[in-house]
């Protein structure tokens, strides 16, 4: 059973009622397991040296939209939402650097320029795909 130990701080807390310990600590590594599987599993997200590489995302059974939110990556901060036949991402913020959407054949698919939100239709785009920093970024 995981608790909430901490209501300043909302921290989750594991507790034992089978008699064991009751003084555990913060189950991290259960924590990074779960949301390694609803990032990297149903968003399709894999984050990598040369970019986040982008595989077409699935939906769970009878979910009609799933939306990453304040997904921060290479000094950005996105959103990230899936639908059922297409996804939209929309950079909210970043600190001076030029996101761009690669296809999988690594040819420009998009600009990503905050407060302009870009679909991507599973039909039309070449998954993988990759955010990375534009050329004109890259050193």
């Amino acid at each position: 059973m995981c608790v909430w130990d901490d209501e300043e701080h909302n921290v989750r807390n594991e507790v034992d009622k089978h008699g064991g310990h009751f003084d555990n600590t913060h189950f991290l590594t259960g924590d990074g397991g779960f949301l390694q599987a609803i990032i990297n599993g149903y968003g399709g997200l894999r984050i990598l040296e040369m970019g986040l590489k982008m595989y077409r995302p699935s939906l769970p059974k009878g979910v009609k939209i799933f939306t990453f939110r304040g997904f921060l990556f290479m000094d950005s901060t996105f959103s990230y939402c899936i639908k059922k036949d297409h996804a939209v991402i929309e950079v909210k913020q970043n600190q001076g650097v030029d996101l761009c959407l690669m296809n999988g054949d690594g040819k420009l698919e998009q600009n990503l320029a905050v407060g302009k939100p870009v679909i991507v239709g599973y039909q039309d785009f070449k998954f993988p795909g990759t955010i990375r920093l534009c050329q004109s970024d890259l050193t």
